[in-house]
This record gives structure tokens, C-alpha cells and sequence, in this order.
């Protein structure tokens, strides 16, 4: 079993500890809104929707897990109805930054955070759904991992080196415009 799974995990996991009944700071909340524009908001009541989604969270099984740039929220996607309780389960990794920005290199760091926190040979998804189901109201991301079972699609093979292992050389490519001027220079 997975060591975040289990009834009793434990306090560490790779440069991750274990948090218990994580403390929304609802100053902070309402300072991000106000921050993105929403308009004047109320510090207790912004921080008391998210108190509320947390206790949620809790209820259903949620934990939380932090190191010194990230806090990771990790959920059975069946738990809170993102999937179906009777297809294979899946892993919900709700990844921010304590500071509320972005992640600037946020696939390697996403990689690294499925690999410490799950293992580095579970696969996860990152979603982009339609417009329709859009939900880009922060500083979140979303990884779906799922356990007992390989995704079906994605590149073949190993990582991206060479047969000696050294790093390949990304594809470029020169456009005729600039092929042209380099000819005639």
C-alpha cells in the first residue's frame, strides 16, 4: 500500500511532513481575492468558506502534506465524487504554493512532487477540460493519479537521453523565411 494511504502514515514521506488539521489564514484569503480582482471581500467570511471546505475535505478522508514551497492536499477522487466509487481508484493531488503564486517550472516541479509524495512509478494526469468545466479561481494544480493501473496512452520508452545516456537535443526547426536569409545573407 501507499504510505499516504495508509490509516496511520507516517509523519514523513521524502521532503514531505505530514500536516494534522491544517489552519486556513482567512487575511491572507481575502487578500488573494482582492488580489485577482474580485472585488472587496470580507477577510472572516472568504476565510470561512475555505475553513469550511477543508473541514469538508477532512471529513472525507483528505490530508495534508507540506514542505518548505508546497502544501499538497491528497484525496481518493471516488471520496468527494470525482470519479465513480466503483472504477479503480484514483488519487487527487491538489498542489499550491504557500505563497499563493505560480509554479514557474510546474511540470518538473509537479514530477517531482507525484514521485516524492506517491512514487516514481505511478503515472498522473494533468486536465485541461473544456471551457465549460473550467475552474481557475487560484493558484492550484491538479494532478489524478491512478493506483493498480497504467495510463494507455503518452510516449513510449524511457526518459529523453541518448542511448549513453547523456541528454538529447531538442527538435528545432528553421522556417523558410530564415532559411532564405541565411542562404543569402
Amino acid at each position: 500500500m501507499i504510505a499516504l494511504l495508509q490509516t496511520d502514515p507516517p509523519a514523513r514521506i521524502g521532503s514531505f511532513e505530514l500536516i494534522i488539521d491544517p489552519v486556513v489564514d482567512r487575511a491572507a484569503v481575502a487578500v488573494d481575492l482582492q488580489r485577482r480582482g474580485t472585488g472587496a471581500v470580507d477577510a472572516r467570511q472568504a476565510g470561512y468558506q475555505a475553513s469550511e471546505y477543508h473541514r469538508h475535505m477532512s471529513s472525507v478522508g483528505a490530508r495534508w502534506w507540506r514542505n518548505a514551497e508546497h502544501l499538497v492536499q491528497v484525496t481518493r477522487a471516488d471520496a468527494v465524487g470525482f470519479s465513480r466509487p466503483e472504477a479503480s481508484p484514483v488519487l487527487w493531488l491538489r498542489v499550491y504554493r504557500h505563497d499563493g503564486g505560480i509554479l514557474p517550472d510546474h511540470w518538473r516541479t509537479l514530477q517531482a512532487i507525484k514521485s516524492d509524495l506517491v512514487g516514481p512509478e505511478f503515472e498522473a494526469v494533468e486536465i485541461y477540460p473544456r471551457e465549460s468545466r473550467l475552474k481557475d479561481g487560484e493558484n492550484s494544480y491538479h494532478l489524478w493519479v491512478p493506483l493498480g493501473w497504467s495510463l494507455h496512452f503518452g510516449l513510449p520508452g524511457a526518459r529523453s537521453a541518448t542511448a549513453d545516456g547523456r541528454p538529447a537535443v531538442s527538435t528545432r526547426f528553421i522556417y523558410p523565411e530564415e532559411l532564405q536569409r541565411r542562404r543569402h545573407g
